[in-house]
């Protein structure tokens, strides 16, 4: 699992989350990137 920020579409961050990371190796447009969310990993 991959510690992971959630923001918002307005770029607040709204929480934290842990991902698999295949989450990471999926095209952008994948339904597993949730719609107006946008996910960085952090280390």
């Amino acid at each position: 699992m991959v510690k992971a920020k959630k923001f918002n579409i307005l770029g607040e961050m709204i929480g934290e989350v842990e991902l698999p990371l295949s989450v990471f190796d999926v095209d952008v447009n994948s339904p597993k990137v949730l719609l107006h969310e946008v996910v960085t990993m952090f280390l």
